[in-house]
């Protein structure tokens, strides 16, 4: 079930010209037995960059994707992400289970290209 309120405009297809907005929004809300109290996810574009924020929380854990792109280069993509896991307990997602935890989880990276040849990217575990 889903409680969704959401928003979207722009224009445009190529990631060089592309003017969009997004926003969605689900609160108390459930992907088959998952239960989210909240759920968002804003992405803005506009000038080549588009930059997306993607946050839910469930039971017990928080979480949270950041990430941009800059296609203002048409030969070198650039990009950076950081994803957050707080207080991450198993249970929340997976419910025939009889493990729990409680982790704290981050990753944070940034690089350039997607080709396999000429990808660029720097990534850290904590």
């Amino acid at each position: 079930m889903l409680n969704l309120i959401g928003a979207l405009k722009g224009k445009g297809f190529s990631p060089q010209n592309l003017e969009t907005s997004v926003q969605i929004n689900a609160i108390k809300s459930s992907i088959g037995e998952i239960l989210f109290n909240k759920f968002a996810i804003n992405a803005d574009g506009g000038n080549g960059i588009i930059k997306t924020e993607v946050s839910f929380s469930s039971l017990e854990t928080l979480g949270k994707i950041s990430s941009g792109f800059d296609f203002t280069d048409s030969a070198t993509t650039k990009y950076n992400f950081a994803i957050a896991l707080n207080g991450f307990n198993i249970k929340d997602f997976i419910k025939e289970n009889e493990l729990t935890s409680d982790l704290n989880i981050k990753l944070t990276g940034d690089g350039e290209n997607f080709d396999q040849d000429r990808l660029n990217l720097f990534a850290v575990l904590e």
